[in-house]
């Protein structure tokens, strides 16, 4: 029997930031071949299924459930991709499950991502819910991870005790607009990513003031959130007033556009990552992938996911500490390489193929695991 593919996203539209939208494109591209059709229902207007956002939370959840238990019900066995999914999503999924008439007509394979990796195996009520439902679901064959990450897919293996999928993270090129450096100009050092406190945002001023005292030409680029959505007394409102005469010192405010962003990252020579490791735990790092496929250097704490990834990229310089003499020795270290690869006028520009592969290797792979 033929099996149907339908991407699932009840994030995109309703949850601000991040870049979930780039990744839900760039799948629909890569499963083109597959005849995947989209369920998103707060996408909007490109969007399968239009749901009101001003809907209560109960409606959203029941015509949610009743537009997949709209594709159960056609009789036709279907895989179901969930590209960020969250509580939601795994709740209305074993719902529809248990609706099923066919129990086995009905397979998801979720992208462990940060949130749904973190929520998994961890203490309190929502979290023993979600792992007693995971577990069921894998067990029965429903359920199929795939991930970005390796260490997601271990935790996966160790709470279930079945296997997943290691996918890329899709990757854009560098646009005609951001033409390589020459040897003169300033090495420019990037702060990028969404603004949260396990991305180490306490440290960016010290960041910013070691980047300046660097005995070369440089200059460095901080996104920031949008500051009308903050406190006047908050860390991004400091970090802005003690920095905003400084030339060398540029700001990008709030969740930029693909475009945007992909010009931001592109420009610069080195991304600079103070994450903490505790805090960040499982997490990815999609502009740390990005900016190294681009060429970039990459100064980084060894959070988990970033030493699975990249233990052995001469391109990554590794942060000990977040502290004045580590950051020096790496910061000097880190302007050092990208002025090596700027001379060799060397630089890594992805082609995006191997995403559409990894994807279309893990559908294989789930259809094998269930029998199909």
């Amino acid at each position: 029997m033929d099996t149907f593919i339908t991407i699932v996203d009840s994030v995109v539209g309703r949850r601000p930031g991040g870049h979930q939208e780039d990744y839900l494109v760039a799948l629909e591209r890569a499963l083109r071949d597959c005849r995947a059709t989209t369920l998103a229902p707060f996408r909007g207007e490109s969007g399968a299924v239009a749901i009101q956002k001003k809907q209560p939370r109960w409606r959203q959840y029941w015509d949610h459930l009743r537009a997949l238990r709209s594709l159960i019900r056609r009789g036709e066995r279907r895989l179901l991709v969930f590209p960020n999914p969250d509580f939601r999503d795994f709740l209305i999924f074993f719902t529809a499950v248990q609706l099923s008439m066919r129990p086995r007509c009905l397979t998801a394979l979720f992208v462990l991502r940060r949130n749904a990796a973190g929520i998994v195996g961890h203490p309190g009520r929502k979290a023993l819910i979600l792992t007693h439902l995971v577990k069921n679901l894998a067990r029965s064959g429903h359920l199929y991870p795939v991930s970005d990450a390796h260490n997601a897919l271990r935790r996966w293996c160790r709470l279930t005790g079945t296997n997943g999928s290691l996918v890329t993270i899709p990757v854009r090129e560098r646009p005609p607009e951001n033409p390589l450096k020459i040897e003169s100009d300033p090495v420019v050092f990037g702060l990028l990513g969404l603004y949260r406190p396990e991305k180490g945002i306490e440290h960016y001023d010290l960041i910013v003031r070691k980047t300046l005292s660097l005995p070369l030409p440089a200059r460095i680029r901080i996104q920031l959130p949008d500051l009308r959505n903050c406190m006047r007394d908050s860390q991004a409102w400091d970090l802005q007033e003690c920095w905003k005469d400084r030339a060398e010192v540029q700001f990008a405010f709030g969740h930029l556009d693909t475009d945007a962003y992909i010009r931001l990252v592109s420009d610069v020579d080195v991304l600079i990552l103070p994450y903490d490791v505790a805090q960040y735990g499982t997490g990815t790092s999609g502009v740390m992938f990005e900016a190294l496929q681009l060429g970039a250097v990459v100064v980084s704490t060894r959070f988990e996911w970033a030493v699975d990834t990249f233990a052995n990229q001469p391109r990554v310089v590794w942060l000990d500490a977040v502290n004045g003499a580590f950051l020096g020795e790496a910061l000097r270290g880190a302007a050092k390489l990208a002025l090596e690869e700027r001379k060799e006028k060397r630089t890594v520009i992805a082609t995006g193929g191997e995403f559409a592969t990894s994807w279309r290797d893990a559908i294989a792979a789930a259809q094998a695991c269930i029998g199909g």
